[in-house]
């Protein structure tokens, strides 16, 4: 598997795919952080001040979405299964700021490696990642968690 020339992860800290982003990235010693809606909400309405996240002038989900796409390099969609009108916004931010975009079915079993080559044949250091919340699919922390320690990993 390539060595990722990962650095930094953000995203916009929502329990789920966005948090275990986070999560992975601190246990790997990688930079963290992005943007969160004002008022830092998550979906139990709280978000650990220690995720380095920056809060948006307004409560628009949009907003952060469209900062955490121009702030990195590329945007990484975990899905589990089908894709959600959340999903397909992110990859219309990305397409319109010409940033790279990575669609992944974590319930197909996908193999990390191409993730991880996508990665470093692209030379990106800092990777938005987005997914849906715990709330709405509550195995998306612990599966999009397990796939991110793969790809880093190796």
């Amino acid at each position: 598997m390539p060595q990722t020339t990962l650095k930094k992860i953000i995203s916009d800290g929502q329990l789920g795919v966005d948090r275990a982003a986070l999560d992975v990235a601190r246990a790997f010693g990688l930079s963290w952080g992005g943007w969160c809606t004002k008022g830092c909400p998550a979906v139990n309405g709280v978000t650990d001040e220690r995720l380095h996240l920056k809060q948006t002038k307004n409560a628009s989900a949009p907003q952060r979405n469209i900062q955490n796409v121009e702030e990195s390099d590329a945007t990484l969609v975990l899905s589990m299964g089908c894709s959600s009108e959340n999903s397909e916004h992110i990859r219309a931010i990305s397409l319109k700021v010409g940033k790279p975009c990575k669609k992944v079915d974590l319930n197909r079993m996908p193999d990390s490696s191409g993730v991880a080559e996508w990665l470093s044949t692209n030379n990106l250091e800092t990777l938005n990642i987005f997914g849906p919340d715990g709330a709405s699919v509550p195995e998306a922390y612990k599966k999009s968690r397990d796939f991110l320690t793969k790809v880093i990993a190796g």
